[in-house]
């Protein structure tokens, strides 16, 4: 989670919605990139085989406070089955997506 969040925290067009604080970020991190939709980058996302979720996850009300409720966030949920190798693939995928 540690080096997933650094890296997307290191992108120019990345928000952040997750704390930055190890102590205070469960094994979750949301973000957009740039103006897109969550659900077009989830879905862009997945034609390159990486597994997310876009949307506001059942979550409104927090949505409505971050305000995303138009667009809502990407989620990633790392697991122990993800190796670095798999954070900076889906890094790399969106540094692509970036340009």
């Amino acid at each position: 989670t540690r080096m997933l969040y650094d890296g997307l925290s290191a992108m120019e067009t990345v928000t952040l919605y997750s704390p930055a604080e190890d102590a205070a970020r469960v094994g979750v991190v949301s973000f957009n990139l740039g103006d897109r939709m969550s659900t077009a980058v989830a879905d862009a996302l997945d034609q390159r085989g990486i597994a997310v979720r876009g949307g506001l996850h059942c979550a409104p009300g927090m949505h409505g406070w971050l305000r995303t409720l138009r667009r809502g966030t990407v989620r990633v949920s790392p697991s122990w089955q993800n190796t670095p190798e798999d954070i900076d693939y889906l890094l790399a995928v969106l540094r692509d997506m970036e340009r």
